[in-house]
């Protein structure tokens, strides 16, 4: 303990008190009469914007008692009163959050500062002590110009009675003219030319949205990653010649050129050419370009409700089909017993088919020869088509491979800078105390915030165990009627996802059982993004392909569900955003972060002044610190690219049923909400059920994952 706190002393010495100045014999020399040094404990020169708030920061120094001779005899100066000013009359009205503080225990001591409203400004403050040199900051306020990427076509066609995600992403534009990292936070105005029309065409709130109310003239506010977004409602309708839906016109976004979206609205006929599935009228789904029916869908058995089946991809209907007694069956005995049971029709039906109309919702039929529960003939099935938004929970992380457990070890272990074992320094005492003082050097040199991310990418593995997605789901059902069948065609795009690490609570993990939403990430998901491939490192590319169900009296039943995502692109936009989110926006992707974050050079400078106040001068030098740690840095970075190499191209895939309970509020015969979205663990309400895939990797679905729907209008 002794060496700990003796190297503690004599480091913070060294770092501040210009120990690179030696005299002949190797040794620090400074005035005579050194009573008190101020020393920035922040960089004297910063960048900012308007309207930003620059934290900087001193550290006083004082002798033990006497006047002293050099550096080495300084200890923290507790309790020194630290003046600070602005310096002449910087334009955009910039101020600071205290004219006076005190130092603390460590000497240190910090303002913030908010450098004003006007670009291209330079804003200098000084900090003072009684009988010490002040120290002088200056903050180069630079021209904030940003701008506007659409996310959607400008020009985007549609069909009545639809709703449609439109999506910008705001960016900072650098000096040199290229985009910069994203802008999380700014407020967006976005508008309907023409105002609310006759026919219903609107600005519409969705369930993340931060609208309030429909409208034409809506704010919306940029996320983690600098995106924005807002629902159009399309109306009744058509509208060939468009609608204009325009972000940040006249002005209205500082420094920020206006975009707009023009949104085609057409009657939506099966067969005609589509981008999107909303392109099409009910019962028909988008397929590279052309509508064509849902109901085609029908791919394996398993998108079939049980008691029916698939027919083979040479007939013309894929329609599910209800089974025919393929095998008479006296006992159980006689049936593939791993699937099958012997039904009340004397037939081999599917093992979870019904015996009796008791295993049926009520009013529903056995069909005895295939186990299949037929809704009544002459009863409508609730209502359940139109637009959907969906919110899903995925525990997969016990599915997943070795990368998510072991892969990120080595970046771990460089960010932490477990270096002492590497070193081996051999000075006789002096390098145990330089082994033991180099994660305190770099605790004093990496910000604070990289702790935080240490500690995410060391818990990996348990950002899987809370994987949620948002989605707009379209349902249609056949037959038409009347009476509405309970045949269900679906298909659905998934629009974000969410992952939860404590590690972003202030408040730790208490806070984050109170409330899970201080630990989000949001990583954005777009379905118009190839799986296989993406330009983009903060999409994801997500493949959601269409479904069948049905309707079973209160209940919703949905099958054959398959969602495609690439694996190496889910980690390298969930990497990428933490390292936004956690830096602040200071950098915008992983590999940047890991390439710049660790002060090599100065970790030697540091260790060589280190050295040559312990030894009084003989030893200056202590060669292949700087070695060591680029050598790490380098290695960490080819460990994490070799572990992404082996996921690059695999596709991860969900395979599951859903089911809920159908809730009508108010009454009206038609559905409202699927499951309990004020309690959507609850398995009675709603359940996924289903295995993963990836690669020789995989497995169930947790028990625990859950589903609930929203209608949207």
């Amino acid at each position: 303990m002794s060496a700990l706190r003796f190297s503690s002393s004599l480091t913070l010495a060294c770092l501040v008190c210009a120990c690179g100045a030696r005299h002949p014999g190797g040794g620090d020399k400074a005035p005579q009469n050194l009573q008190l040094v101020l020393k920035p404990w922040s960089l004297v020169g910063q960048q900012a914007y308007p309207g930003d708030e620059v934290a900087v920061q001193v550290v006083a120094l004082k002798s033990a008692g006497a006047d002293i001779q050099d550096s080495s005899g300084l200890v923290p100066a507790v309790g020194e009163a630290i003046a600070w000013r602005l310096l002449g009359s910087p334009p955009g009205s910039p101020s600071l959050s205290a004219n006076s503080t005190a130092t603390d225990a460590q000497g240190l001591s910090f303002i913030t500062v908010d450098v004003g409203s006007r670009e291209n400004a330079s804003v200098q403050v000084e900090a003072a002590a009684t009988g010490a040199d002040p120290v002088t900051f200056t903050i180069q306020v630079r021209a904030d110009q940003r701008r506007l990427e659409l996310m959607v076509p400008a020009v985007l066609s549609t069909a009545v009675n639809r709703t449609e995600r439109l999506r910008v992403r705001l960016l900072r534009v650098m000096p040199n003219g290229t985009d910069g990292p994203p802008v999380s936070g700014a407020e967006l105005e976005v508008e309907l030319k023409g105002g609310v029309s006759a026919s219903g065409a609107r600005l519409e709130p969705g369930t993340s949205d931060t609208v309030a109310v429909p409208g034409a003239l809506v704010s919306i506010t940029t996320d983690g990653t600098g995106i924005g977004s807002i629902r159009f409602s399309t109306g009744s309708t058509p509208q060939p010649t468009g609608y204009t839906i325009e972000f940040c016109g006249g002005g209205a976004c500082q420094g920020v050129q206006a975009t707009s979206v023009s949104v085609r609205v057409t009657n939506g006929v099966g067969g005609s050419q589509c981008q999107y599935f909303t392109d099409c009228e009910p019962g028909y789904v988008c397929d590279n370009g052309t509508c064509k029916p849902a109901s085609n869908y029908c791919e394996t058995d398993t998108d079939c409700p049980t008691g029916y089946h698939c027919p083979p991809a040479t007939e013309p209907s894929r329609t599910c089909t209800l089974n025919t007694c393929a095998q008479v069956c006296h006992q159980n005995s006689e049936c593939n017993t791993a699937t099958q049971i012997c039904g009340s029709g004397l037939c081999c039906i599917p093992a979870d088919g019904c015996l009796s109309s008791d295993d049926c919702p009520s009013g529903w039929s056995c069909d005895a020869q295939s186990g299949a529960c037929r809704p009544p003939s002459s009863t409508a099935a609730m209502d359940v088509r139109g637009l959907w938004y969906t919110t899903y929970h995925f525990d997969i992380s016990s599915t997943l491979p070795a990368f998510f457990v072991n892969g990120l070890g080595p970046v771990v272990d460089f960010l932490s800078l477990v270096f002492a074992s590497q070193l081996q320094i051999d000075i006789p005492v002096l390098g145990d105390i330089l082994e033991a003082v180099i994660a305190e050097l770099v605790a004093q040199y990496v910000p604070p915030w990289v702790r935080t991310l240490v500690s995410v990418l060391a818990d990996f593995i348990h950002l899987f165990q809370n994987m949620e997605a948002e989605g707009d789901m379209l349902l249609t059902q056949t037959p038409a009627g009347p009476p509405l069948g309970s045949d269900v065609q679906g298909v659905e795009d998934w629009v974000s996802a969410r992952f939860f690490a404590p590690s972003f609570c202030a408040g730790g993990p208490a806070e984050f059982a109170a409330d899970p939403s201080c630990g989000e990430i949001d990583v954005v998901v777009d379905p118009t993004v190839d799986v296989a491939t993406s330009d983009d490192p903060l999409r994801l590319g997500v493949a959601v392909d269409p479904f069948l169900g049905e309707v079973m009296g209160n209940a919703l039943r949905l099958n054959g569900r398959n969602v495609r995502f690439r694996m190496a692109q889910l980690v390298n936009a969930v990497l990428d955003t933490v390292t936004l989110m956690a830096s602040n926006g200071s950098y915008s992707d992983f590999e940047t972060f890991l390439a710049d974050i660790i002060p090599c050079y100065d970790l030697q400078q540091a260790i060589d002044d280190l050295m040559c106040d312990a030894t009084g001068g003989d030893v200056c030098s202590v060669p292949g610190i700087e070695a060591i740690c680029e050598a790490a840095a380098a290695a960490a970075a080819n460990a994490l690219g070799e572990a992404l190499a082996q996921i690059e191209f695999q596709i991860f895939e969900v395979e599951f049923d859903q089911r809920a309970l159908i809730h009508d509020v108010p009454l009206g015969g038609a559905a409202d909400i699927f499951g309990d979205p004020l309690d959507p663990a609850d398995n009675g309400e709603s359940a996924l059920v289903g295995t993963t895939g990836f690669t020789f990797f995989g497995g169930e679905l947790d028990a625990n994952s859950w589903w609930y729907g929203i209608r949207a209008y």
